[in-house]
């Protein structure tokens, strides 16, 4: 009701600016237009001034931790998952129609803050004195996840919102920090089992940096003594979102992998954490990528592939040979 008295107020306002008076306008006419014009303008500002205090409620969470003693460097995802703060999703029906009320607050943290956004230092020399140098500039993330994530198939599917946020914090990984606003606690310990540690949280708004688990391939040094022997990790969240799992890429086991007691050591490089799945294959047909008729792990399952749970405390995936 409130929005509507102020959008007809503010109809009043914009029609009485517009009236064109004549040049002679009669004393009393104009006496009698100015408690007129002063009570339009006295509801405008008070239906403004309640509209205002709803934002502030709404985005309060999102905007707390500007006052906290934090400093950031590096490049930062920002992850704007609810950019109206709480109001209503449909654009024509929140107190500010068709406006993203949240959509920059990330970047009110890096002015107070500190850090590079993913866009700055982003364009020719040209016009940014100041740009990356080599491959210190992280890809920029694809569109999907984060528009699944935003969208409402999410709020009722909650493997659907697991599987989307796994794949936002995997795109986070790259980055220096990550700044979420508009999450649920659920999301946020996500993010936690995913290796990210909590630089600040407060109700929908989470801010965190990558840390990940030392994980590590074991692979018994028999493994070496025949063909070329690759690896490949991954995440399964893909596979509610695509037709194939999500996967790291295929390195080489190295030679020089160290081998303690009989157990071949291979670091895997991006340090996951949480469910991954990782595909040893010794490459048979030397196509240098894995084929049905490779050799796999025994205790892989699907396509060859050993599903794991990677933490801190449990950081390694074994991969066993057949007898």
């Amino acid at each position: 009701m409130s929005r509507k008295i102020g959008y007809w107020v503010s109809t009043a306002i914009l029609a009485l600016a517009l009236l064109r008076l004549p040049a002679r306008v009669p004393p009393a006419l104009a006496r009698a237009s100015v408690p007129l014009i002063t009570a339009c303008c006295l509801g405008s500002e008070l239906v403004s001034a309640n509209l205002h205090r709803q934002l502030a409620t709404a985005c309060g969470d999102a905007l707390a931790g500007l006052d906290e003693p934090m400093h950031f460097e590096g490049t930062r995802l920002p992850i704007v998952i609810d950019p109206a703060c709480g109001t209503p999703r449909d654009s024509p029906y929140g107190p500010v129609p068709r406006a993203s009320l949240a959509h920059n607050i990330p970047l009110l943290y890096l002015v107070e803050h500190g850090g590079i956004g993913t866009r700055m230092f982003n364009g020719p020399p040209s016009i940014h004195a100041i740009e990356f140098a080599g491959n210190r500039r992280p890809p920029p993330p694809p569109k999907r996840p984060l528009e699944i994530a935003q969208s409402r198939f999410v709020e009722t599917d909650p493997k659907l919102r697991e599987s989307a946020f796994t794949e936002l914090a995997a795109d986070a990984m790259a980055f220096e920090g990550v700044h979420i606003v508009g999450g649920r606690p659920e999301d946020f310990a996500l993010f936690n089992r995913r290796g990210y540690l909590t630089e600040y949280q407060r109700g929908t708004s989470f801010i965190g940096r990558f840390e990940g688990c030392p994980a590590e391939l074991l692979l018994p040094a028999s493994a070496l003594d025949g063909k070329p022997v690759s690896y490949e990790y991954g995440l399964f969240s893909r596979a509610l979102l695509e037709q194939e799992p999500r996967s790291f890429g295929v390195r080489p086991v190295p030679d020089d992998a160290p081998v303690v007691d009989g157990v071949v050591h291979v670091p895997l490089a991006a340090r996951p954490c949480g469910e991954i799945w990782v595909r040893v294959f010794w490459d048979l047909d030397g196509s240098s990528s894995f084929t049905p008729g490779d050799r796999t792990c025994a205790n892989g399952h699907w396509q060859g592939r050993i599903r794991a749970n990677v933490t801190r405390e449990h950081a390694a995936v074994r991969c066993l040979l057949s007898p």
